[in-house]
């Protein structure tokens, strides 16, 4: 699944797949489909995406598709699941279109 959420000029991105999914660059094709068709709209300027900075395979989508790592993000993330370390740093990476 792959979501764009829209806030005025801006849009936000997300997505995740089923586990039969991963690694056969499905996540790559249809972040980048989406990123351009952002591109071409004229109202918005700009689109972000965020991960969780120890998901190296969503890290590898965001810039396989080309968009560009801006901050990182403390305890953005919470994983309520998790009894080690429940806070993980996200990344907020961007596009200005």
């Amino acid at each position: 699944m792959v979501t764009l959420k829209f806030n005025w000029i801006k849009t936000t991105l997300g997505f995740v797949f089923a586990r039969h999914h991963w690694e056969l660059g499905v996540a790559t094709e249809a972040a980048s489909a989406v990123i351009d068709w952002t591109m071409r709209q004229p109202k918005y300027e700009q689109i972000e995406a965020f991960c969780d900075e120890e998901n190296s395979a969503s890290v590898r989508v965001l810039e396989k598709s080309g968009m560009k790592r801006e901050s990182l993000l403390r305890s953005f993330i919470v994983h309520p699941n998790v009894s080690k370390n429940p806070r993980n740093a996200g990344i907020l990476y961007s596009e200005n279109l």
